[in-house]
């Protein structure tokens, strides 16, 4: 963006006041900015300077090298998790405190003032009494709406900054690789990286904390309720617990399921890359319809990977360019970035030269078997 703007206006959030954060009003000049007119990349504001990509894939990378640097002295691993939770632990500790504070005014001080009010049209209460119970409750539920959305506010702002941290080293990484290295990894791989994987920790840091604040609640909800009705209370413990069993194994379902999903995905995009690289060797030679059919079968390899079914493909599917069994899947998977050779001057990957001679080989066999048939017909003329 710096490439084509010079001068940006400083963000409305840099000399934003305590009760401006608090409150959410230094947003109104985007608001009035946008009603006058359309937001454009020649009127936008700057971004916020704690959330630049550069600061923040220099706070991953650094505490990324530390621990390559450490794995050579203590010989353990480096994590990305652990390098994540080092670069943003002041992040996450304040979005833990917020949710934590919520949790427990809700759990503790709405129950207890619902109760009051309820208790006190049953008996003798002055209405001062009842007003300032009800007062209080409104008050809570204020609160607890303010603190909700710095909750939500902070989580987004975590998976946006994880996200881009992790896209800037990765892009980073991407371009210190060697050639060796390159006909390893595709250009597809790391764009189905950067586009669609990271995405996974927007989702995660909205509910990563519910994973400790959930069993918290439940205890202590347990507790009171075993203090007010007794052992009968645990009844609706048990029914919360069936489902959290249920809910932990679709959700192992899921994780199943995604990671064939993204290691099929990854071998179609490798292939739709190689097939553009060798598009003009694919004209030349008029392969379009062998390599069409190519890429149809990798695209039912990815639909049965996710547990659909195709009608177009056959029950027993056999041979093929790709194979459509899982273990001819798996052997494919491989070699496709071997060894690099030439077509007619084009640099292709090993597995591109296969599959391009067995469309040759292919094409061979038809015409040969045209002319045969081109002979057998003439021989039988009168």
């Amino acid at each position: 963006m710096d490439s084509f703007r010079k001068e940006w206006d400083e963000n409305p959030r840099e000399k934003a006041g305590y009760f401006a954060l608090l409150f959410y009003t230094w947003t109104l000049k985007i608001f009035k900015r946008d009603r006058k007119q359309q937001f454009t990349t020649e009127n936008i504001w700057a971004p916020y300077n704690a959330y630049r990509s550069q600061k923040l894939g220099d706070r991953l990378e650094r505490i990324w090298l530390d621990q390559l640097d450490r794995r050579k002295s203590s010989k353990k691993s480096p994590s990305l998790l652990r390098a994540i939770l080092f670069a943003f632990w002041q992040d996450i500790l304040v979005m833990c405190l917020i949710h934590l504070t919520t949790c427990l005014a809700e759990v503790f001080l709405r129950p207890y003032l619902l109760g009051e009010l309820i208790s006190s049209f049953s008996r003798d209460t002055d209405i001062k009494d009842v007003i300032t119970i009800a007062g209080q409750m409104l008050l809570l539920n204020f609160t607890c709406s303010i603190f909700y959305c710095h909750y939500l506010y902070s989580t987004a702002n975590l998976g946006m900054e994880v996200r881009a941290a992790v896209v800037s080293t990765v892009f980073r990484k991407s371009l210190k690789l060697s050639k060796t290295a390159l006909n390893d990894v595709s250009p597809g791989q790391i764009v189905n990286l950067v586009s669609n994987d990271v995405s996974r920790f927007e989702i995660v840091a909205i509910s990563c904390c519910f994973l400790w604040s959930g069993p918290l609640q439940t205890v202590i909800a347990a507790y009171f309720l075993y203090q007010e009705v007794g052992i009968s209370g645990f009844a609706g413990m048990l029914i919360i617990g069936g489902i959290a069993i249920f809910q932990t194994y679709t959700a192992r379902l899921t994780s199943t399921f995604r990671r064939k999903i993204a290691r099929e995905t990854d071998q179609r995009i490798r292939l739709t890359d190689e097939v553009l690289a060798g598009i003009q060797v694919i004209k030349l030679y008029a392969w379009e319809k062998p390599f069409a059919k190519l890429l149809e079968k990798a695209r039912r390899i990815t639909v049965v990977a996710t547990g659909g079914s195709d009608r177009r493909a056959p029950q027993q599917p056999t041979g093929g360019f790709l194979g459509a069994s899982r273990a001819q899947t798996e052997k494919t998977k491989m070699a496709q970035a071997a060894h690099t050779r030439r077509i007619d001057g084009v640099e292709c990957s090993s597995f591109f030269f296969r599959a391009a001679l067995s469309a040759l080989r292919e094409g061979r066999r038809r015409k040969a078997n045209r002319s045969t048939d081109g002979d057998q017909h003439g021989s039988r003329a009168p």
